[in-house]
């Protein structure tokens, strides 16, 4: 059985939840549409990157 691998770049930020930035499995890799992120502050909730 291949071994499958969540990658989450250094350069990125760490995802508020458990979610990863792509997977690794095999020669596959799949990456992730996710919703951006805006960098955590301490004591509020994840907010969401974009246009409101």
């Amino acid at each position: 059985m291949t071994e499958k691998t969540a990658l989450t770049p250094s350069t990125h930020t760490t995802p508020p939840a458990k979610f990863s930035h792509g997977v690794k499995k095999g020669n596959i890799l799949q990456v992730a549409g996710q919703v951006g992120f805006l960098p955590a502050v301490e004591g509020q909730a994840p907010t969401p990157a974009g246009p409101a």
